[in-house]
């Protein structure tokens, strides 16, 4: 099996978390696979030239192509060409059946699970974008850094440079952070037992969340880093480490 993701820097840190979350339900699910890595700004044209079809439509109405993407060569006589997290892990899970009581979707809970993602996670992901942004930027390659510079800037109508915040204003983004961390904990304080987010056994939630730490941790780990795994007692940094074993990038045995 291969996994398509994008390329940052020499030490091939992912730019999305949506590529982590599928790197670790790969190793989770003990599959072999490959990666191939892209640039940014070659996604569209890798995609097109491997087949993998376009996840959304562009305000100007052209395809807009990202990844991740699989293309499973497991059966000889069809590859089967997945892009977007969530498409690839319901694949996954249909395919490559979990053990018993290890479904990353439990029957009932596929819905809420999705929504964890559009909400804490990304909520997460939104305000640590305030103490992270230079970390990012560094961690492209330098091909893709004017990309991303062009991309942020129009999104948020200013210079890259004013995306990160200082003084005063950066001091409110690590209060909030650290609030949206302890409503998180709270909340899975109320499973009564165990430290993943549906309580004793992962779920794709988990792989989520994870992903999200492990952004935070290769774009900021001086810094963003330190704090998140420092809060709470550090609990944070043991949940991180409940995961390092499905954190390989590759697993071509």
């Amino acid at each position: 099996m291969e996994q398509i993701r994008t390329l940052e820097a020499s030490v091939l840190i992912p730019s999305l978390f949506d590529e982590l979350i599928n790197r670790l339900a790969l190793n989770y699910k003990k599959l072999q696979f490959r990666v191939r890595w892209v640039p940014t700004v070659e996604i569209e044209a890798t995609c097109k030239s491997l087949g993998i079809a376009p996840t959304a439509v562009k305000p100007n109405g052209q395809p807009h192509y990202t990844l991740p993407a699989i293309i499973d060569r497991t059966d000889p006589t069809r590859a089967v060409v997945l892009s977007d997290s969530i498409p690839i892990i319901e694949y996954l899970e249909k395919t490559y059946p979990p053990p018993p009581n290890c479904d990353l979707f439990p029957p009932g809970t596929q819905a809420l699970q999705v929504l964890f993602i559009q909400f804490p996670v990304a909520q997460i992901l939104g305000v640590a974008l305030g103490v992270v942004a230079m970390g990012h930027l560094a961690a492209k390659i330098e091909g893709d850094r004017a990309d991303l510079r062009q991309r942020m800037e129009a999104r948020f109508g200013k210079p890259f440079e004013d995306i990160e915040k200082r003084g005063a204003e950066r001091d409110k983004v690590w209060k909030e952070l650290e609030q949206l961390f302890k409503l998180l904990g709270d909340a899975m304080d109320k499973n009564g037992k165990g430290q993943f987010v549906m309580g004793e056994r992962v779920r794709f939630a988990d792989l989520a969340l994870c992903g999200c730490l492990i952004y935070i941790k290769c774009v900021s780990p001086d810094d963003a880093w330190v704090k998140i795994s420092s809060w709470h007692g550090g609990r944070w940094a043991r949940y991180f480490d409940a995961f390092r074993g499905w954190m390989q990038v590759e697993n071509p045995q």
